[in-house]
């Protein structure tokens, strides 16, 4: 199995809920990919990643999140990480 720490400890620091919400790490890898640093995620395209429900949820509890953005350095390593994630799958 794929140690995603790495990715959810970064991602923690600006979404720290999504940990909680998508619990597969290939699914959470793929998620943080696609959400990087964007505030608002109902902009964010989830289908095909996400049941719509889901989807619905995390935009929801994103909005009110503590988190902040990540700073750049940081956020190239953790979707440099997903991208090394993500073709396990495959």
């Amino acid at each position: 199995m794929l140690d995603i720490t790495f990715i959810h400890d970064n991602c923690r620091l600006k979404f720290p809920e999504l940990e909680s919400l998508v619990n597969q790490p290939i699914d959470y890898a793929a998620v943080v990919k696609k959400i990087g640093n964007k505030i608002d995620l109902t902009l964010v395209d989830l289908e095909g990643l996400l049941p719509s429900a889901m989807i619905m949820v995390v935009s929801v509890i994103a909005s009110t999140t503590s988190g902040r953005p990540l700073l750049e350095e940081t956020l190239e390593k953790t979707i440099d990480a997903c991208n090394l994630a993500l073709p396990l799958e495959s």
